[in-house]
């Protein structure tokens, strides 16, 4: 090997090295990232349990579905009877009816189900499913 082949691999050897450290530095940094959104993630997963379980000891009623909730606001907006195509209605004019209408069916009635579960509404009708409100008479 001459100095020369030795100077200019010695050169290409500490541009890959500066290279290399960058890379690193660049790496654990999108590392550091990802923990700390982990842990954050982590934090606000306890909370929302422990504030669920704060409200569920103090009788208070959740809905998890987000199609259940935006049902209910339409629910309580709205008033009347509901059955599973006003419901599918409801659902689809607030962005959350795509898809095949058996499939808007099935999550219409699974969202009644849950205000039902919740307390929100109660049958009207033990032999269909058409519901109102609790408060409504």
């Amino acid at each position: 090997m001459t100095p020369e082949e030795y100077e200019e691999k010695r050169r290409r050897l500490e541009a890959d090295a500066v290279d290399a450290k960058k890379a690193y530095i660049r790496a654990k940094s999108v590392y550091d990232g990802i923990c700390e959104e982990m842990r954050n993630l982590r934090i606000d997963w306890n909370e929302q349990q422990r504030n669920q379980t704060e409200s569920e000891a103090k009788g208070e009623l959740t809905v998890s579905s987000q199609a259940a909730q935006v049902l209910e606001r339409a629910i309580r907006a709205l008033g009347g009877t509901w059955d599973t195509r006003r419901s599918v209605t409801a659902l689809r004019d607030t962005g959350l009816g795509d898809g095949e209408l058996r499939a808007q069916e099935k999550s219409a009635r699974q969202a009644l189900r849950d205000l039902k579960a919740a307390g929100v509404i109660v049958k009207v009708d033990p032999n269909s499913a058409t519901y109102r409100l609790v408060t409504e008479e």
